[in-house]
């Protein structure tokens, strides 16, 4: 069986300049790092995407010019230097050079030498905000849509606290008029049209914090207290 033969001089001499045009016209930006982290390439699409050119990031930490939010303690090229395996992260936000941040996935992998030695870090990385604004105005929409949707429940629970206050307030004038209050009895159905009225304007805060343009918040509810507060 014949012995696979090693790339000659030539070889390599053809392939390296097709190689780099390869990486210099890649639609995805990437950059390279060496085992100290410093960028030693820098393709166009990484100039597009950043606004920086090649002169102003060559030697420069790649913390210094990226500034993301996994840059510190979090920071991705440690595991690969340690351990020599790829990493891919859905979604870093970095910082561009005119200050606005950019939303990115990015692919890191080491760089080996032929000895199999690792030289440093190579990362593959796609500027993802515009997506990111297009599924944030989807939501947005289908926020509004379900509004739309939710209108005539909404006037419903609206118009019951607030038959009941109107039901409460035309007694009270009643008997203000009679000259006849207990004010105990009244003090207990002035509490009730208090508590009605509070729900009320909880509904009308909770619609208006769903329609705005806001990140979720996750956490944890008491269902027994949301039924306390919906049932008379």
């Amino acid at each position: 069986m014949k012995k696979k033969e090693r790339p000659t001089e030539l070889d390599l001499s053809v392939m390296r300049p097709l190689l780099e045009g390869l990486l210099k016209n890649m639609e995805g930006g990437v950059f390279t790092i060496d085992l100290d982290k410093r960028i030693i390439s820098f393709n166009k699409a990484a100039e597009w995407i950043t606004g920086y050119c090649l002169e102003e990031v060559l030697g420069k930490p790649c913390s210094e010019i990226f500034k993301g939010d996994i840059c510190d303690s979090r920071c991705p090229f440690e595991k690969i230097i340690k351990k020599g395996v790829p990493v891919n992260i859905s979604e870093v936000v970095i910082e561009g050079k005119d200050g606005g941040q950019i939303v990115t996935s990015r692919t890191a992998f080491p760089l080996r030498d032929v000895h199999g030695n690792a030289r440093g870090i190579t990362t593959i990385f796609r500027d993802k905000t515009e997506l990111k604004n297009l599924r944030q105005q989807l939501l947005q929409s289908e926020k509004l849509a379900v509004m739309g949707q939710l209108a005539a429940g909404v006037a419903h629970e609206i118009n019951n606290p607030i038959n009941g206050i109107i039901t409460y307030m035309h007694l009270l004038l009643k008997k203000l008029d009679e000259n006849d209050i207990d004010q105990k009895t009244w003090k207990k159905k002035l509490k009730l049209i208090e508590r009605e009225s509070k729900r009320i304007g909880r509904l009308v805060k909770n619609l208006l914090n769903f329609s705005r343009k806001t990140e979720p918040d996750l956490r944890s509810i008491s269902l027994k207290s949301i039924i306390e507060e919906t049932l008379p």
